[in-house]
């Protein structure tokens, strides 16, 4: 199934805890076809990478999560595939912003907002689900860093810190409509053989790349050296005093330098 032309579906809903669960509990117990996108206004509990908490305040932010027909199996690059997408979608709009591998969006270095994505198994098949989280109003509370993290987590900003003066703020629900063909655009081109080419556009917009970088697991520093960007597979490429080491997604945590 071609996914840029799939029917999408939506669900809009005033609040939920985790967009990404509910989406996931509606595609396992429903039956689906095309693509289905889960709007929410307010999210109480949402997931982050690696367990973390993202709260969102009614009309502060962008909850937005996509079930796609296909296998998690068939594209280990895909966040890095959403990222482009909403990028590309930003930049439409008139927002440059940045990419932190592997699922973090920045604008001028400061974090608008993350990507998370998850497989299940349903009665349609396997379906991966897409979930993109931005801050669009009141810049968010700075996060404390967790006692076993060696970095201070990353700043805040919002769109609306950045949006052109020309030109309105959208609401979720259109800046949604705008930045999920985008998304499904990217990840599709991926699929049809062009990957080298989306993670071509990801190092021109990776936050890092040519900066000397440390890679932490958890709270152990595991390698330092030259930011290269990401290969055509996705993994992350750093320059060490021993040679070129690949990172693979979702084992580690990137973080410049002190």
């Amino acid at each position: 199934m071609m996914l840029t032309q799939a029917e999408v579906h939506w669900i809009v809903v005033d609040q939920v805890d985790s967009s990404n669960s509910a989406l996931l509990e509606h595609c396992r117990h429903n039956p689906w076809t095309g693509i289905v996108a889960m709007l929410a206004h307010r999210q109480t509990g949402g997931r982050g990478r690696a367990g973390r908490v993202w709260h969102s305040a009614a009309g502060q932010s962008l909850c937005l999560s996509i079930a796609l027909p296909m296998a998690g199996s068939a594209l280990p690059c895909l966040p890095l595939c959403a990222g482009i997408g909403v990028a590309q979608g930003l930049a439409s709009l008139g927002v440059q912003s940045q990419l932190k591998w592997p699922n973090d969006i920045l604008i001028d270095g400061a974090k608008v907002g993350g990507i998370l994505c998850e497989a299940t198994d349903t009665a349609c098949g396997p379906a991966v689900v897409v979930g993109i989280g931005i801050n669009i109003g009141a810049v968010p509370e700075q996060p404390t860093a967790a006692p076993s993290s060696p970095t201070a987590p990353l700043p805040r900003t919002s769109l609306q810190a950045h949006w052109p003066l020309n030109k309105p703020m959208p609401e979720a629900q259109t800046l949604a409509e705008r930045l999920l063909p985008c998304v499904v655009s990217a990840i599709e081109a991926a699929l049809n053989g062009q990957q080298a080419s989306l993670m071509a556009q990801f190092n021109s917009r990776d936050v890092f790349r040519g900066q000397v970088v440390q890679v932490w697991d958890g709270p152990d520093l595991h390698l330092e050296g030259k930011a290269w960007g990401v290969g055509t597979e996705g993994t992350y490429l750093i320059e060490t005093a021993h040679g070129l080491q690949t990172v693979l997604v979702g084992d580690l945590s990137l973080r410049s330098r002190p």
